[in-house]
């Protein structure tokens, strides 16, 4: 598996540098200036794409609906593959999780963006391979299923590497809001391998084995500690709906196996958490102290707090909403060429 050895440092945007940022982002990557992507002024928990699309406008592949799981009891599970298809060495995979609390959502959705698939293709045409995956929610099964269902499409996807022209030694795990503590959890996976049963300092669950770590995360509007930042919070009631203890006191031991921050050890792969410095759903101290637990376990992440705006990086007005969506998304893309491209 692919490290990055670059030392990530912490740090954080002001709005009078956006046009420099994006301009060292477009140089660093060698690559086109972003389009402009559509944003609203709330979430946007829809499917923008026809049934079974192949292609996309702007020309990229798209494998839709693609079953990576059939379990007893449930309905199969989909992703969609952005990307693939085509002649060329294999491709970095980026494995995105989408958000909605557990118990809603979509892969085609994240944040405002009105058209999310265009985000992921644009991705994909920086040479990488696109995975948007679903997983159960908390309506159709507790925790760790919906882990368990993430654990399963990258076996499904290191399976089926050679198929769809994947690298399956390179890969990065990216979620938004609780797609982002899904990755954190995943990403937690290869340091659990690692360290020795007799060292762990809190309950977690068992790791899971062949082809399941992951070579980078990005997280965006994460939820990294269920008990809130300071960790003696009361679990909001997605996080009951998700742990099944809406009619009795959740256990701290199923609190803390569903906690990024608490499943922190040496051996994570490197991370980059944005996080909207006015959101009062999710707060910002949810990245900034997680980043902090992983910086003293030796992991190296880089936090961007993008100011003005909440959750999902919307802010008072759509140019500011737009701003911040459009220096997520070159963030992040900074981050998977140095973490996972060798060119």
């Amino acid at each position: 598996m692919l490290r990055s050895p670059r030392s990530l440092r912490r740090c954080q945007l002001i709005p009078a540098a956006v046009v420099a940022f994006l301009a060292i982002v477009g140089m660093a990557s060698g690559k086109d200036a972003l389009p402009d992507f559509a944003v609203a002024d709330t979430l946007q928990p829809r499917d923008p794409l026809s049934p079974h699309p192949r292609l996309l406008p702007d020309g990229t592949p798209l494998l839709a609906d693609v079953k990576y799981a059939t379990i007893d009891g449930y309905r199969p599970l989909r992703l969609d593959l952005y990307g693939v298809g085509g002649s060329g060495p294999p491709r970095p995979l980026v494995v995105f999780l989408h958000g909605g609390g557990w118990y809603t959502g979509t892969p085609r959705s994240a944040g405002a963006f009105t058209n999310f698939p265009a985000v992921l293709s644009t991705i994909a045409n920086r040479g990488y391979a696109v995975a948007a995956v679903e997983y159960r929610l908390s309506g159709e099964a507790r925790f760790p299923a919906q882990l368990d269902d993430v654990r399963e499409a990258l076996r499904f996807l290191a399976a089926n590497a050679a198929r769809f022209g994947i690298d399956a030694d390179r890969v990065a795990v990216w979620g938004a809001s609780s797609g982002a503590n899904l990755a954190a959890l995943t990403a937690s996976d290869c340091a659990a391998a690692a360290t020795p049963p007799a060292a762990a300092a809190s309950p977690r669950l068992q790791p899971a084995p062949d082809r399941t770590c992951v070579d980078a995360l990005v997280g965006w509007f994460g939820a990294y500690r269920l008990t809130g930042v300071d960790g003696n919070e009361a679990p909001k009631s997605s996080t009951l709906a998700l742990l099944g203890c809406t009619d009795a006191p959740c256990d701290p031991q199923a609190l803390a196996a569903a906690s990024p921050y608490d499943q922190v050890r040496p051996g994570a792969p490197p991370m980059l958490l944005l996080h909207g410095g006015a959101d009062v759903q999710t707060p910002a101290g949810q990245s900034t102290r997680y980043a902090d637990r992983l910086r003293e376990a030796g992991t190296a992440v880089e936090v961007v707090l993008l100011p003005e705006v909440g959750h999902g990086f919307i802010g008072a007005t759509p140019a500011v909403t737009l701003e911040a969506s459009q220096r997520a998304v070159a963030a992040t893309l900074d981050f998977l060429d140095r973490t996972l491209r060798r060119d």
